[in-house]
């Protein structure tokens, strides 16, 4: 599981990574409008949150939770914004981590970041709500 609060900017980065190594990626997508969270396991399967739900500018808590056997969910402000099956694997030992850019350093931030949390788990839906709901002071949204 991955957790991190961002605030992108849209900009000439279609898909700027806010971590990845050689085996799982999450970014976000702002490719034709897209304005989504992307998370990929292995370099062939990606899936994303729901269009228009990473907002340029704007405080996000995101999520990705995943488990052995590749299901995986992403959550934004503590609700599901999209799941799907993907490859099963993990990172491989001793693969680098990058944080907010990919290895070839292409796909830069280039935002705010408040916080990144890398999970020994998978997390549960009420996980990410309650999460959310810990850290939502950093994201500006009223209690």
């Amino acid at each position: 599981t991955i957790e991190a609060i961002i605030k992108p900017t849209s900009g000439a980065i279609a898909t700027p990574h806010i971590i990845s190594n050689r085996q799982c990626r999450l970014w976000v997508d702002w490719a034709a409008g897209a304005n989504r969270l992307g998370f990929g396991r292995t370099s062939a399967t990606s899936i994303y949150s729901a269009n228009g739900s990473i907002v340029s500018g704007a405080w996000s808590h995101v999520l990705a939770a995943s488990d052995a056997a590749g299901a995986t969910s992403l959550y934004i402000n503590g609700v599901l914004s999209g799941a799907a099956g993907q490859a099963g694997g993990t990172p491989a030992a001793g693969a680098d981590s990058f944080i907010g850019n990919l290895a070839a350093l292409t796909s830069p931030l280039g935002s705010d970041s408040a916080l990144l949390r890398i999970w020994g788990k998978e997390l549960s839906a009420s996980d990410a709500s309650a999460l959310y709901r810990r850290e939502r002071w950093r994201t500006g949204t009223a209690s």
